[in-house]
């Protein structure tokens, strides 16, 4: 989409976008740091029958945690992107409402992705991304000469989701899982919430304790 905006888009509306992109895609790294150790976790569970189970439990857990880091991402937007980048780049601000819901669903793909090639199956998320890539050339070529940053905002959003849809049905085809089980939270991932919660207020307090007293009291 950047590559064709800028043919298209003038240089001013191609560095809001580039900005508003870049700002999004802090989101990614969720979901990109989970899926090094999520693919060695549903190897070995897939190799004990229990692949299912793990597979649900990753995407469940890192859907929540990916929407609340999104929804914290764009409520912020308006104060960093400004602070970040420049007062120029106010105008990327309104573009998040797009872009961190594609940057959203891109990184649950990762995840899905990650989750076939632990499988055997890679070609399931090479699939998906010769969808998305069609996709997104067709919603261009419709949104972009008359929307134009916003219509490639809707595309990439309009790709990623049409990728999401494929891969959410093979992964009920090929794991058996249904949609109720990767989205509602069970007893478990709110036990779990807590826990981290608790250790992390406990990690806070240590660190300040070991703080010397002149750095406390400043």
């Amino acid at each position: 989409d950047q590559l064709l905006l800028s043919v298209f888009a003038t240089t001013a509306s191609l560095g809001i976008y580039v900005v508003a992109v870049s700002y999004a895609n802090l989101l990614m790294t969720i979901p990109a740091s989970a899926s090094f150790v999520m693919l060695s976790a549903v190897v070995r569970q897939h190799r004990e029958g229990t692949g299912r189970t793990c597979l649900e439990q990753w995407y469940r857990r890192l859907l929540w945690v990916t929407l609340l880091a999104a929804s914290a991402t764009f409520l912020l937007g308006s104060l960093i992107v400004p602070l970040a980048f420049g007062p120029d780049f106010q105008a990327a601000v309104p573009l998040l409402l797009l872009l961190v819901p594609a940057a959203t669903v891109l990184g649950m793909n990762e995840i899905l992705s990650t989750a076939f090639r632990a499988v055997g199956r890679p070609e399931v998320g090479s699939a998906a991304q010769i969808i998305g890539l069609v996709v997104t050339v067709a919603a261009l070529a419709a949104l972009m000469p008359s929307y134009g940053v916003y219509g490639a905002a809707a595309a990439s959003l309009l790709a990623y989701s049409a990728s999401h849809v494929y891969l959410a049905r093979q992964v009920v085809v090929v794991f058996g899982t249904d949609l109720r089980s990767l989205c509602i939270p069970t007893r478990d991932d709110l036990a779990a919430a807590h826990d981290a919660w608790l250790s992390a207020r406990r990690r806070v307090s240590r660190s300040q304790q070991v703080r010397p007293p002149e750095d406390r009291n400043r």
